[in-house]
């Protein structure tokens, strides 16, 4: 990412209320970030609760 002129302002990383972030500011400085939630990652089909 660095490479293609992205900056990575923070993360990734886990945070404490089971969240992965992720900060990025692409070469025009636009601001992204992107959150995945892990325990949805874990959860079961909701055919199989």
């Amino acid at each position: 990412m660095r490479a293609a002129g992205i900056a990575i302002e923070y993360g990734p990383a886990d945070e404490p209320r089971g969240v992965r972030c992720l900060y990025v500011r692409d070469p025009f400085g636009t601001s992204i970030s992107s959150r995945t939630d892990e325990r949805a990652a874990v959860r079961p089909p909701a055919d199989e609760r």
